[in-house]
């Protein structure tokens, strides 16, 4: 049992009695890790640490970043050489796990081991509330003008070598020339080198319009390049490509408080009148699906309400901060 103290994580993930206890199969024979465990305390956080590769590499992990997967390849780098400047002067106690496995699969290990350890890969999480609209510098003075109820993550340390951002909500990015820059969503990647363009990842869908410069949309079906004027939509994995040619009214005005709508669900304009003055608004659910055409510009939440809802026979009631729509 002795031989066990001088064990590393990634070789106690080697030891079929370590795996079978891990497992929770442990079979005679097996030394009884718990009371191994109890015994030496020292040793406790370099088990748990073994127990989560071996549970790792067993089931199916979530999908991540590519900013975070990059970040754990250079970690892996770092690692793999660690070992190899360190073994001769380290003496072997049981044939490496370096020997028996290639690489690659010693990559995979401490892939495993630095996902628990490093989460999402991002260090700097900016959020916004209702009724709010934040202008955030990024480290190369980018710019981003999130708008109400959204996320944005990015990673400081790592910022020179990957200009990553997530985004969970809508923004207006402003990005300086220079290497890639890439925002993840949930529904496709945006990359662009320098350029001016919004992004609104709600209700499952993307949308991204482009004000200037060129900006790629991707996911796993399809990319669809974008210049001034132009925008698609992402809803199920299938592209929708809408090429305006002069700058209109679009999205993006949300910055400057304008809202308009072709043939909108009643339900995103809805969300969008929610989040702009922080309210509740109650719908009656044969309504919901209505559709709206038009605009209105924030300034009276009266005057907003009557401009989305009389012109589709709707009416209101407020009551504070909740809002009931019927049928007039």
């Amino acid at each position: 049992m002795d031989k066990y103290l001088q064990y590393t994580p990634i070789e106690l993930a080697d030891d079929d009695s370590f795996i079978r206890w891990a497992k929770s199969n442990s079979r005679e024979g097996d030394v009884d890790w718990d009371t191994w465990m109890a015994t030496n305390t020292d040793k406790t956080s370099d088990l748990q640490t073994a127990k989560k590769i071996v549970l790792g590499i067993q089931f199916k992990q979530e999908p991540v970043s590519q900013m975070t997967e990059d970040k754990v390849w250079s970690k892996i780098k770092e690692n793999i050489g660690s070992d190899v400047n360190t073994n001769n002067a380290k003496p072997a106690k049981k044939t490496s796990i370096f020997k028996l496995i290639s690489y690659g699969a010693v990559a995979a290990v401490v892939l495993v081991l630095l996902m628990i350890n490093l989460g999402s890969g991002y260090d700097t999480s900016v959020v916004t509330s209702y009724a709010m609209i934040k202008t955030v510098s990024l480290p190369d003075g980018s710019t981003v003008q999130m708008n109400a109820d959204s996320k944005l993550e990015y990673d400081t340390e790592s910022w020179n070598e990957n200009r990553f951002v997530s985004l969970n909500g809508e923004a207006f990015f402003s990005v300086q020339k220079g290497s890639k820059f890439t925002v993840e969503t949930d529904q496709g990647n945006i990359q662009v080198l320098g350029t001016s363009f919004n992004v609104n990842t709600r209700n499952k869908a993307l949308n991204v319009i482009c004000k200037t410069g060129k900006v790629a949309v991707s996911n796993s079906q399809k990319k669809t390049i974008l210049t001034p004027y132009q925008s698609v939509s992402i809803v199920k994995q299938n592209h929708t490509f809408v090429d305006k040619g002069i700058e209109v009214a679009d999205r993006s005005n949300w910055r400057n408080g304008s809202y308009s709508y072709d043939n909108e669900s009643l339900s995103n304009v809805i969300g969008d009148l929610e989040r702009l003055y922080d309210i509740k608004i109650a719908v009656d659910e044969n309504l919901i699906s209505e559709k709206y055409t038009g605009a209105f510009k924030k300034g009276d939440i009266n005057s907003s309400l009557s401009k989305v809802l009389w012109p589709i026979g709707l009416k209101f009631t407020i009551d504070e901060k909740n809002v009931r729509v019927t049928k007039e």
